[in-house]
């Protein structure tokens, strides 16, 4: 499926709305366009998802076929893995080669949940049980990874006989176009993964909102994530989010520092910092503080920003002038509590497409309203620990700490208020 071909076929895709442009991040040029879906769409897309669910089409197919649909869709987006990493680099910015590696993943998944097919069985002392498809599920994922996204969440619904309202990101919906064509050519009967194309406030809400919808998985922001659970408390539908969080990395003063700093660098700049786990704080022993900055600053400033046909570019640029615009907000409030030692701001009022290099703000103090949203962009913050093991109670989502081989992992757990906790062993 050529390009061009994608591109005509969003622009002719029907809505009711207002038209939306879609823009390439790195040259900032609009590169097509399509109409909101509008609300009476998901009506349609529902409808059409019940009467496929209802009919037994996919349900009451044997699992082992469905198995091999799922088995044969990730053979076709293999196949048609170029198409799908230019896609990706057009609409996210990403550089080729974290766009091919995604595509292989998203391959996978179908799969993997090809052999889930066969095994999704109920039993118990004395009883007999099944576990039944939710019926109509609604799919809503974000723009800063479009394809993987949407496959991690059309593979399960798939291997578990759901049909499905599937919404991409307005911003990013190029590879929707070619996956929602595969899907088909698979073997997935009509009805049954139903893409719809518009904006949150209306294709979104109409999805939450809709009665016969069961359950809605949802990737995005936290504020987002709060109004679908609300919407959703309505008509009691169950959902299922995955947010924004400010993933902290841990450095001990034991540790492999080397390791440490090229890891955690490639944790805040891979893909220009804009993934739900890039650790986008880093808590280190004041002992070996300087060292570790020091180090992340030296690879930030040998990282090439640039498009994804741009030669040697390694980093990508921001998805859109909104999130720049977003980000520079909250660098300004760490510009406020920063101390003059920090790394000077250089041009950030430049485009997206500019070659700025990644900052790191030093600041013990975290400025209020950052320190618990996810900035989607490759800025750190680094922060001083002043304790041999407890950092601080800051950290509240997932962690990631780097200790020495030696040393126990389970005091990590009990002193680290973090939702979750990730030993990364080095030495």
């Amino acid at each position: 499926m050529a390009l061009q071909t994608v591109l005509d076929e969003l622009r002719n895709r029907p809505g009711t709305g207002e038209t939306i442009p879609v823009i390439d991040p790195a040259t900032e040029e609009q590169i097509t366009e399509f109409r909101d879906c509008g609300s009476d769409a998901v009506d349609e897309a529902v409808a059409a998802a019940k009467t496929a669910y209802q009919s037994g089409v996919w349900t009451d197919i044997p699992a082992r076929r469905r198995a091999k649909v799922l088995w044969r869709l990730g053979d076709l987006i293999d196949e048609h893995a170029t198409e799908f990493a230019e896609l990706e680099s057009l609409d996210a910015g990403m550089p080729p080669m974290q766009a091919e590696m995604i595509v292989a993943t998203c391959a996978e998944f179908f799969r993997y949940y090809a052999g889930w097919c066969t095994k999704l069985n109920g039993s118990s002392y004395h009883a007999y049980t099944t576990k039944e498809p939710y019926g109509v599920v609604g799919l809503i994922y974000p723009w800063n990874g479009p394809l993987f996204n949407a496959c991690a969440k059309i593979a399960p619904a798939l291997a578990a006989g759901c049909s499905s309202i599937v919404k991409p990101a307005e911003e990013t919906p190029l590879s929707a176009v070619l996956l929602e064509r595969l899907i088909a050519q698979a073997g997935v009967p009509d009805g049954v993964t139903n893409f719809v194309i518009g904006y949150g406030a209306t294709a979104g809400a109409a999805i939450t909102a809709h009665p016969d919808v069961e359950k809605v998985a949802f990737t995005g922001s936290t504020e987002v994530g709060k109004q679908i659970m609300r919407d959703s408390a309505d008509n009691l539908k169950k959902v299922t989010l995955e947010l924004g969080g400010k993933s902290p990395v841990l450095i001990y003063e034991d540790a492999d520092l080397d390791m440490a700093i090229m890891m955690a660098s490639m944790g805040i700049f891979v893909h220009s910092g804009q993934g739900c786990v890039c650790g986008s704080r880093i808590f280190v022993q004041r002992s070996v503080y300087e060292r570790v900055v020091a180090g992340i600053a030296m690879i930030g400033d040998n990282l090439v920003l640039g498009g994804p046909k741009d030669e040697g570019a390694m980093i990508s640029p921001l998805v859109s002038q909104k999130q720049l615009d977003r980000v520079l907000g909250y660098i300004d409030q760490a510009s406020a509590t920063a101390p003059k030692s920090s790394p000077a701001v250089t041009d950030w009022t430049e485009k997206v497409t500019s070659s700025s290099p990644p900052w790191s703000p030093m600041s013990t103090q975290p400025p209020a309203g950052c320190i618990g949203k996810r900035s989607s962009a490759r800025w750190l913050r680094s922060c001083r620990s002043t304790t041999t093991r407890k950092p601080s109670r800051w950290p509240t989502t997932p962690a990631t700490a780097w200790l020495p081989r030696s040393g126990p992992p389970t005091w990590l757990a009990r002193t680290v208020w973090a939702s979750a906790c990730r030993p990364a062993w080095s030495g």
